[in-house]
């Protein structure tokens, strides 16, 4: 049985407005703003009428310093393989934002460029496995792909090592392509380099 959309959508617009806040954005006007959009576009998000594309969804998750599971998925920060599909309420003090983790030495990897790196690996798995399972994975939504990202790209945050190790048997049967494949072997090696002390 599915979760109604609407539900996933209104608890989505209350995440949003419960991040946006905290982060210094007081009002969706000057929200809007800083996303370059017409206010009225973005309180449509914020009354759950719709959801944003998956380009703006990225834009909003870089304006207010989250990533796509703040905003989506049931627990923040979990250590659990596998998160839950759908939302979860969250009081407005777990957003605050978190001070930005500075370079390293190696070759200068922050800790948003190998979340970013992480979550380009957890969606190209996740996409790939969706495309054998279910035919096309162009077709899903913003919202539907953030849910088959969300999980894969937790489990990978949880143990990167442990995630790249078992990936050739979680795509195993899965025909590739040389560029997936190309591209599956320079993210995990980005994966891996960001990693590195």
């Amino acid at each position: 049985m599915s979760k109604d959309p609407t539900d996933a959508r209104s608890r989505f617009a209350h995440r949003l407005r419960a991040i946006r806040i905290p982060r210094g954005f007081k009002t969706a006007r000057s929200f809007a703003r800083a996303l370059g959009i017409d206010e009225n576009r973005y309180t449509r998000y914020e009354r759950a009428e719709v959801e944003p594309d998956l380009q703006l969804l990225l834009r909003i998750c870089e304006l207010l310093k989250a990533t796509p599971n703040d905003l989506l998925c049931d627990t923040i920060g979990s250590s659990s393989a596998m998160i839950p599909h759908g939302f979860a309420e969250v009081p407005a003090q777990s957003f605050e934002a978190k001070p930005s983790t500075p370079a390293h030495s190696n070759g200068g990897h922050s800790e948003d460029e190998r979340k970013a790196v992480a979550w380009q690996l957890a969606e190209a798995v996740a996409l790939l496995k969706a495309n054998a399972h279910n035919g096309s994975a162009t077709t899903l939504s913003a919202i539907e792909k953030l849910r088959l990202i969300g999980p894969v790209f937790a489990k990978l945050e949880a143990d990167p090592f442990s995630f790249l190790a078992n990936l050739p048997n979680e795509l195993d049967g899965i025909s590739l392509d040389g560029e997936a494949e190309a591209r599956i072997g320079t993210l995990s090696d980005k994966l891996l380099a960001a990693h590195s002390v």
